[in-house]
């Protein structure tokens, strides 16, 4: 196997996507989807070519802080200027040399995954199921932010099943900007996409939700217009696009005039509508809505403690007795959680099933335990002996926002209250009858959450905040 420089390549048959720039050389192709650019530099070490067409070829991307020289000595001087001042901001912080895989592909080659949300909670636990079903590849879009974490997450997927190494690409893009910010690179041979980035925030402001969550959503499905093997979108949306629903809300429901908690939910609800308007049109599609992630059933593990670890949080501080607020009638109104391993493994064998294209999926609890059965499980894996003190929702709520040293006291903020009041009864008629004969089954909340709570205690790194 020869090591030809840039200079070679492009007299010697093959076609070189790096950057933005396209180098042309006969019936083949290699794809530098994989260029992240970690603070700003990326620099091309080599590049092992095969001449036989469909056989693999391997990019290393030396990453020491020499993109500047490299560029120099391949020719692009205006790049390698902007590229030597990033070195110098990112030296101190880049100091390994790491290698990804590309392929080699003839044109036409297919089983391509391009997902978002990656690095996250989510998109990072559900990608191995993803790649065994297709037994393809898959081009991650990454946040120039997150590519560190997103190699590390990739490595970690690889070392943990080795069918996986070299299958997943990590490409820098931007679901705010037209086109992802691609370009025009890395769709042409796109099967599935999965979209799961979106802003995981009760107490976002309009505009980044807007930004993201909506015109994010409508510059991903204009994107993939230009994926010609097209098979199936993926989306993520949320239970909560029912808004402050009194009732009932179906798998098929979506406008039905109830005002919204926040503009988390405002936001998602409009992005779907933009969703099921595309699939009106013609677009394959399958919509999964979630209800309250936490953490998985066996292991606790989770990135995040939002939702009830606000009230373990606050039950732990407290002695043997201790102290919680209740928004409404905590015997009327229920809480509706469900595991996050509920969530890869349904969705996993959902996505392939024969039944599954234009079906919504509602992956919550059929038979969620009321307020105040969830907080009797929380104060039994807590260890605590409750007294409840009973408000209305808008007092409870209100004195979080407003009352000073409430929210510092009890650290649960205010937007969570309504979550704990919340009037719809969210039904999986579809869910459940796609799950039959699968084995997978929703445990019930008691019979983990001792889990959730050992895992809390033991990462206080970890905090509330998702990945924006």
């Amino acid at each position: 196997m020869s090591q030809p420089s840039l200079a070679s390549l492009h007299g010697d048959g093959g076609h070189v996507e790096r950057g933005v720039e396209d180098h042309v050389v006969g019936e083949q192709r290699v794809e530098l989807d994989d260029l992240l650019l970690l603070g700003g530099v990326v620099a091309l070490d080599r590049v092992v070519s095969e001449p036989q067409r469909g056989r693999e070829a391997v990019v290393g991307l030396d990453l020491v802080g020499r993109g500047g020289d490299l560029l120099a000595q391949f020719g692009f001087g205006d790049q390698a200027r902007r590229r030597d001042r990033a070195d110098q901001r990112a030296r101190a912080s880049r100091n390994a040399l790491f290698q990804l895989s590309c392929r080699t592909r003839s044109r036409g080659d297919h089983m391509t995954m391009l997902m978002t949300g990656f690095p996250g909670f989510l998109a990072s636990a559900l990608l191995p199921g993803i790649l065994r079903r297709t037994g393809g590849d898959a081009t991650c879009l990454v946040q120039p932010k997150y590519a560190g974490l997103a190699v590390r997450r990739a490595d970690e997927l690889a070392a943990a099943d080795a069918s996986l190494a070299g299958r997943v690409h990590l490409l820098e893009g931007d679901i705010t900007q037209p086109g992802l910010g691609l370009n025009g690179r890395g769709l042409d041979d796109v099967t599935e996409v999965w979209h799961l980035a979106a802003v995981y925030d009760l107490a976002v402001e309009r505009e980044p939700a807007v930004r993201v969550n909506v015109d994010g959503t409508r510059n991903v499905l204009d994107a993939i217009t230009r994926c010609p093997g097209l098979e199936r979108l993926h989306y993520f949306s949320t239970c909560y696009v029912s808004g402050r629903y009194a009732g009932p809300f179906g798998e098929d429901d979506l406008e039905v005039g109830a005002p919204f908690n926040n503009y988390y939910e405002e936001t998602k609800h409009y992005a779907e509508v933009e969703v099921r308007r595309r699939m009106a049109a013609g677009l394959p599609a399958t919509i999964y809505r979630p209800s309250i992630v936490v953490g998985d059933s066996h292991t606790g593990e989770t990135q995040k403690f939002d939702g009830p670890y606000f009230v373990m949080q606050w039950l732990l501080r407290q002695p043997k007795f201790a102290v919680l607020p209740l928004a409404g009638d905590p015997t009327v109104t229920r809480v509706n959680v469900v595991p996050r391993d509920f969530i890869i493994d349904a969705v996993g064998y959902l996505s392939g099933h024969s039944h599954s294209g234009g079906r919504t999926y509602q992956l919550a609890d059929p038979h969620p335990l009321t307020v105040a059965e969830m907080v009797d499980a929380l104060a039994h894996a807590t260890g605590r002996k409750l007294i409840k003190l009973a408000l209305p929702r808008r007092v409870a709520k209100g004195a979080l926002a407003h009352v000073p040293g409430a929210y510092k006291l009890m650290r649960i903020p205010p937007e969570a209250v309504d979550y704990y009041a919340h009037p719809t009864h969210y039904l999986t008629d579809h869910t459940q009858a796609d799950l039959v004969g699968s084995g997978i089954q929703l445990p019930p909340f008691p019979s983990y959450v001792d889990r959730l709570v050992e895992f809390m205690q033991h990462h206080p790194e970890i905090g509330s905040a998702a990945m924006a």
